[in-house]
């Protein structure tokens, strides 16, 4: 099987995967929205922001580096995992003992402590679950990694319904996701154990110290990116209550979920990266423009169907509760290109083992995002908080393309003329948009249209690239 068949066949599977997994998500947002109040709404997105950032300590930046070592050489998975689970747990540990003493500090009522609580538990298990995921991520036996997941959102979906039936309350809600993450732990340790290698728990001390050092610059990074993601839904509940809070996640958490996108390809694509760069470089660097190119695109039509679309995404998922966070979904669509393009810009420079760039790249967008979040939330709230996610994002992109040019020039004269004529297709497509536009259906075709015409007058979609696209869907 070509690599292209093999990339795309991996695709597949974590894109129904995936895309099933966001409607089953979408639907269980719908029940959350509608069953919470909007103040138990802004609590509840506050719980799970500030327990994610005690659990990238938890990850400790293990799951980039599970797969790139393991993809490098599989003899090495039963150490790899042996040592690195056993870390885990320690590591665990610690971080519960931090998060429990950290709420005794936090001036929110008891029960909203307890949810910390159970959360911190939620993230030392969805930390396991990444080091198995890493396993089926770097054997490139997706169809695992995909059902599991899969899986997982089915259960927690039923529990779900249960305690909204049942009119049970917000802690049980948070206790639907432990319960779901926590079985499909179990489930995914039988699965690794008889399916790809036995799990025993080591610590080989020479392994553990390369390991950490190896990690080190990945948990860094993971710190400033969780901080610069969900470090606005926290401040906002500190600075302007839990309503606001609910209005800014109901448009947030929307382009959140719309990052499975990138995800997938990015999970498909890090192990095959890592395997080309070790053995052959050359094809990693002239496979590199391709992939920024696809990502890129990619998120054109997503950010053009956000912003069209605000308010018919909003009422059909919230009825008529979030209208007021409308304002704060255009915004932020704005940003969702940058996000795209940050999944790859960092995913290649994790392949060629730069993890320090990617880090200086994420501290440096986390500094910005908090002094903007500190000056503009107090006086513009919800708008402030959006215009400082997409400053973020679009420092945190240019950094990363530097970086990126430095080591591997893919910054050239062509690759130049070439974006310029994808934003000069962007601009005429937004432009006939705002000239001509009866409705937002007709509005989104227009777009598309122009922007699918000129990419190819300007020969930025090419002969090659339908032949690649072919390939993908076995066509070829």
């Amino acid at each position: 099987m070509s690599n292209i068949k093999r990339l795309s066949k991996n695709a597949l599977w974590m894109t129904v995967a995936e895309v099933v997994s966001k409607f089953i998500a979408f639907f269980s947002v719908i029940l959350i929205t509608r069953y919470l109040t909007e103040g138990e709404f802004g609590q509840y997105n506050f719980v799970l922001a500030f327990g994610l950032i005690f659990g990238v300590l938890a990850n400790f930046g293990f799951g980039a580096f599970t797969t790139r070592e393991i993809a490098k050489d599989r003899r090495r998975a039963k150490k790899i995992i042996g040592n690195l689970l056993s870390l885990k747990l320690i590591l665990s540990g610690a971080v519960l003992l931090l998060l429990f003493l950290t709420a005794q500090f936090i001036d929110k009522p008891s029960y909203i402590i307890i949810g910390l609580y159970m959360v911190g538990f939620l993230t030392v298990s969805d930390s396991i679950r990444a080091l198995w995921g890493s396993v089926f991520q770097a054997s490139e036996r997706m169809s695992y990694l995909s059902l599991t997941r899969l899986g997982e959102r089915v259960l927690y979906l039923a529990v779900l319904a249960f305690v909204i039936y049942f009119d049970k309350g917000l802690l049980w809600i948070i206790g639907a996701l432990l319960v779901s993450s926590f079985a499909f732990t179990i489930l995914e340790v039988f699965l690794i154990h008889y399916k790809f290698t036995k799990i025993s728990f080591k610590f080989d001390k020479p392994f553990i110290k390369m390991a950490l050092l190896g990690t080190v610059f990945f948990v860094i990074n993971d710190i400033f990116i969780v901080i610069f993601f969900k470090i606005d839904t926290v401040m906002i509940s500190f600075m302007r209550g839990d309503i606001e809070t609910a209005v800014y996640s109901a448009a947030y958490n929307l382009l959140y979920a719309i990052i499975f996108i990138p995800t997938v390809l990015s999970t498909v694509l890090y192990p095959a990266l890592t395997r080309f760069y070790k053995k052959n470089q050359k094809m990693f660097r002239l496979s590199l423009p391709l992939v920024i190119k696809y990502y890129f695109l990619s998120s054109l039509p997503v950010v053009a169907f956000v912003f069209i679309f605000p308010t018919q995404i909003i009422t059909l998922i919230y009825k008529d509760k979030y209208f007021d966070s409308i304002p704060a979904l255009k915004v932020l669509a704005f940003g969702m290109t940058f996000v795209f393009l940050n999944f790859v810009l960092s995913m290649v420079l994790n392949t060629v083992e730069k993890q320090k760039f990617v880090a200086l790249a994420s501290f440096s967008a986390m500094v910005l995002n908090l002094i903007l979040n500190f000056l503009l939330i107090p006086d513009y709230g919800i708008m402030g908080a959006s215009v400082a996610t997409v400053a973020t994002e679009f420092l945190f992109c240019s950094i990363l393309l530097l970086f990126v040019n430095r080591e591997l020039g893919v910054v050239t004269k062509g690759n130049l003329l070439k974006l310029a004529g994808v934003v000069l297709a962007v601009l005429v497509g937004l432009g006939l948009v705002f000239a001509f536009s009866p409705n937002p259906y007709v509005s989104y075709l227009i777009f598309i249209a122009v922007l699918a015409g000129l990419l190819l007058l300007f020969k930025i979609v090419t002969k090659k690239d339908w032949e690649y696209f072919k390939e993908a869907l076995h066509l070829k």
